[in-house]
């Protein structure tokens, strides 16, 4: 079975290619739970809604002005705006959704490259490869 790693990723975003990103924070798809326990039940217990997400994605790069890195890319989609986020996590396998753009944020620190990071909210259903 093959195994894959940062070099074999590839991240698209409002289909262009973006060559700079050096993380990608947890990709997290869930159902929403409500609690259904009754009185008397020492344990909790829960029920699906019906209802999937997934939870914010966040990607970071050093920030640059390059017009086809991340900042630039996300600068022209803008807070609010939406676009589809492609992950290729190697091989075959990847992750496609449409996301909105809920914050970008420059982290300036002592000893360490100026930041920047993009929190996506995904929307709708992913598509799986």
């Amino acid at each position: 079975m093959a195994r894959y790693g940062p070099a074999d990723v590839t991240v698209t975003y409002n289909g262009n290619l973006i060559p700079d990103v050096t993380v990608i924070g947890e990709i997290t798809k869930e159902m929403i739970l409500e609690e259904t326990t009754p009185f008397g039940v020492a344990w909790e217990q829960h029920a699906s809604v019906g209802v999937g997400r997934v939870a914010p994605i966040t990607l970071e790069a050093p920030y640059s002005d390059d017009a086809t890195f991340l900042r630039a890319r996300a600068e022209a989609v803008g807070i609010g705006g939406t676009a589809t986020l492609l992950l290729v996590f190697g091989g075959a396998k990847s992750l496609s959704v449409s996301t909105v753009v809920m914050s970008i944020t420059r982290t300036l620190e002592r000893g360490a490259l100026n930041r920047i990071a993009v929190e996506l909210q995904p929307t709708g259903t992913p598509t799986e490869a």
